[in-house]
């Protein structure tokens, strides 16, 4: 999502945790200027964390790039959960631009749609 240049932001730590402690109320200035700026937005949830899309970045540009994502995303979790490659070959390597034959049709197919510009 960073590569995408959308904007991440996080305050504090998770709520969980062995010991509840009580909190100071959210400062109400604070949650209206969230609001203001996230209500009607997009979150993207994933294993890596949470993203949210403001309402206004809400297009077919940023549309086309949630779905790139996804295809990149496809590839390394075949890679790494059939093919049982580790990361470093995965993620440094791209190993998967040169070992094609190990890959689907489909793969080969998302990774012709990544190489286009987006520009």
């Amino acid at each position: 999502m960073k590569r995408e240049g959308y904007a991440l932001w996080s305050i504090g730590i998770s709520p969980l945790g062995c010991i509840n402690k009580p909190a100071e109320p959210f400062p109400y200035e604070l949650e209206a200027e969230i609001r203001a700026k996230y209500e009607g937005a997009l979150a993207v949830c994933d294993d890596g964390g949470v993203v949210m899309i403001e309402k206004s970045l809400l297009n077919d540009d940023t549309l086309q790039r949630l779905n790139r994502i996804e295809m990149q995303e496809d590839i390394c979790f075949y890679c790494l959960d059939t093919l049982k490659w580790d990361t470093k070959k995965i993620v440094c390597d791209k190993a998967y631009l040169s070992e094609t034959d190990l890959l689907s049709k489909v793969h080969i197919q998302q990774l012709l749609e990544l190489k286009k510009p987006l520009d």
